[in-house]
């Protein structure tokens, strides 16, 4: 914004609909343009207390969404006129709805998610544990110590926690598929009220299907479809080793059901463009006697009948069109019982495609029964009223869907989100399956040994890494209060047990109580406690690093209005506009 002293007011006096933005410092009587107007800063301490502030907000918000005990959030957002309800316990649904503006907690709700892009879990915990380390190390900055001495307590903290992460982690089996089975019962235990074990088994079903030597390859697209059908249960859910698409019957003497189907496939349309040819491109038939329509029909009808035959020689019983179909086709599909599936999006169509294993053809002449595709069994069913066509044991079984069933659109939504995190996770333990105990187990002791460990530094950073011993203790706390265990007592309790040696006792949130979860398969995969250890230091370290807190506001329209004007009116936008005219 150029400089408005009192000679420019004088030349450019404002109009009624505007305003001058005045400064609200001057220096020996002049106007100093440092900040826009209006911006708010805070610098130092306050800064820090803002930020740390922030982020005990944002933990506040989501410190019920832990654990298996999890609550739902329902939020009510307005969109134009309409108010709609969202009721849901993924974090990434209630970020997306609730607009944060603070920037320290827009960076720490960043961190959190991810942490859970990447592994497929954790984004609760990351969040919970990075807001606890800034709140412990806030009571430090009160004392007086720097933010970095802090923050380079912070960074022997962590060096000394990814020491320990492989001394505390183990393998439970030698197979791979054992360890991903007991992880994917412990992710959905809870989530998904008296059908967890049944959620579990799909997502199971899932694995088995694709195989660990595909997952575990970094270039393979995971190639797992949702369908959605409101209604019914979720334990009417099931995995098709296949194709599932809501599709009509096109002719009421079409077969329902062809066993053992090979499929040709259509790209493009069998029939004579009814449409234009291009955006400028048309035609249009002109006849000048009458005989040359009923011509034009025998040989409309001769074309499509060319266009039949190659599909009836090569033995195609299914045939799959990604566009239209002529009425005349369908009728002769229909007499040769043939099964016709059409109209597809393009997306749905590639998948169908690389799923049955064909070739398609845009011209019926390249068919040959090498391009064929096939599938078990394809058949439509009627679910809820809605006509399904399922392509079942297709040539591809790496390509799956799941069909979800639910009483309403939040649970199958909510369900979706977990069946695609639980595959995320189970693809990180394909790369390494060690474990650590779960049940605030490893974060327990995790939180002794850095005790420990704060004894042998002789400076102020001891200070700092117990500060960060302390903040361990967050997540055992927030699961016993999940299920109602007092937070003091229990704390205490399990505290008791890590210092005899139990390095696996922990909350068993299924009985309320503190036990040996070694005895009760609880833990967690040791990548997710990485990515979780690494996200939460990262994000603490760097709000910590912050000292200066800058709010620029957007000047008012009056104002924007007046400060435009003088722009373009200014001297050397007039010799420019001058210098363009002459040229």
């Amino acid at each position: 914004m150029p400089p408005i002293d009192k000679k420019s007011i004088e030349r450019h006096p404002p109009l009624l609909h505007e305003a001058i933005p005045l400064p609200s410092e001057h220096i020996h009587g002049q106007p100093v343009y440092i900040l826009r107007k209006g911006s708010l800063e805070n610098i130092g301490k306050q800064a820090i207390k803002e930020n740390i502030a922030a982020a005990k907000a944002l933990a506040g918000m989501f410190r019920t969404l832990l654990g298996p005990n999890r609550m739902q959030k329902l939020l009510i957002t307005q969109e134009g006129r309409s108010e709609l309800l969202f009721q849901t316990s993924d974090m990434r649904t209630i970020l997306k709805k609730i607009k944060i503006e603070h920037p320290a907690a827009q960076f720490l709700a960043g961190a959190a998610l991810a942490a859970s892009a990447e592994t497929g879990s954790g984004a609760v915990s990351t969040l919970l544990l990075a807001s606890q380390i800034l709140t412990e190390c806030e009571a430090l900055v009160d004392k007086g110590i720097h933010q970095n001495d802090v923050a380079d307590g912070l960074v022997l903290a962590y060096k000394f926690v990814q020491n320990k992460l492989e001394e505390l982690s183990f393998k439970i089996s030698n197979d791979t598929l054992e360890t991903i089975s007991k992880c994917i019962n412990c992710e959905v235990k809870g989530k998904v009220p008296y059908h967890e074990e049944h959620i579990a088994d799909l997502v199971q079903k899932v694995i088995r299907s694709i195989g660990l030597e595909l997952l575990r390859s970094p270039d393979y697209e995971v190639h797992i479809d949702v369908k959605k059908i409101i209604g019914g249960a979720i334990r009417d859910s099931f995995v098709l080793n296949g194709i599932a698409l809501f599709r009509e019957p096109f002719h009421p003497r079409m077969p329902r059901k062809v066993i053992n189907a090979k499929i040709a496939v259509i790209k493009g349309e069998l029939r004579i463009p009814n449409k234009k040819i291009s955006r400028y491109e048309d035609y249009t038939f002109e006849f000048n006697e009458p005989n040359y329509f009923s011509n034009f029909e025998e040989k409309r009808r001769e074309f499509l009948s060319l266009i039949s035959r190659k599909i009836f020689e090569v033995g195609a019983n299914v045939i799959v069109v990604e566009k239209g179909v002529d009425e005349l086709l369908i009728e002769k599909f229909a007499n040769n019982n043939l099964m016709l599936v059409m109209r597809f999006p393009p997306p749905e169509f590639d998948r169908l495609v690389r799923a049955i294993g064909a070739v398609p053809v845009v011209n019926t002449d390249h068919l040959v029964p090498e391009y064929l595709g096939y599938a078990d069994v394809v058949e439509y069913e009627k679910i809820d009223n809605e006509n399904w066509v399922f392509f079942k044991g297709c040539k591809n079984p790496q390509i799956v869907d799941i069909v979800l069933r639910g009483a309403n659109k939040y649970v199958v939504d909510n369900v979706e989100k977990i069946i695609n995190n639980t595959v995320r996770l189970a693809r990180t333990i394909i790369h390494d399956d060690r474990l650590v105990w779960g049940g605030g187990a490893f974060e327990e002791e995790i939180s002794l040994q850095l005790l420990e460990y704060a004894k042998k530094i002789p400076d102020k950073k001891q200070l700092v890494v117990e500060a960060v011993a302390r903040a361990f203790e967050i997540i055992p706390t927030v699961l016993m209060e999940s299920v109602g265990i007092d937070a003091i007592d229990g704390l205490a309790k399990l505290r008791s047990e890590h210092i005899s040696g139990k390095k696996s006792y922990g909350i068993d949130v299924t009985t309320a109580s503190i036990v040996d979860v070694s005895k009760h398969d609880i833990f967690d995969p040791l990548p997710v406690k990485k990515q979780i250890i690494n996200s939460a230091f990262e994000a603490a370290y760097t709000i910590m690093r912050i000292d200066h807190l800058v709010k620029c506001k957007e000047l008012s329209e009056p104002e924007k209005y007046y400060v435009e004007r003088v722009r373009k009116t200014s001297v050397d936008e007039l010799k420019k506009k001058k210098e363009d005219i002459i040229k």
